[in-house]
């Protein structure tokens, strides 16, 4: 599912709703986890999981176009941790 969507699955839900008003909602709630999220918050949804930052660790590596040795600086990573209820519901589905 992709963000227009969800929004039309919203709106569909919602009839009384402008689906406008919906699609405003939707990026709001997605700019603010994008912004807790660069201030090293937490981001928990319950019931569907939960989004962390992590700082991953420099690494060394290889260039893969010539070979060459070099150096991958630490960066910060989003996570993300099923809930419990959304892997039960995952794994009954199969």
């Amino acid at each position: 599912m992709v963000k227009s969507e969800l929004i039309k699955s919203l709106a569909r839900a919602h009839p009384g709703i402008y689906k406008t008003d919906i699609a405003v909602v939707v990026e709001t709630i997605f700019d603010e986890m994008g912004k807790a999220l660069a201030r090293g918050e937490a981001v928990e949804l319950r019931r569907f999981g939960s989004f962390r930052v992590v700082i991953r660790r420099p690494v060394s590596g290889k260039n893969p176009k010539t070979g060459k040795p070099m150096e991958v600086p630490a960066r910060l990573n989003a996570r993300f941790k099923l809930s419990e209820i959304l892997r039960d519901l995952l794994q009954n589905d199969t």
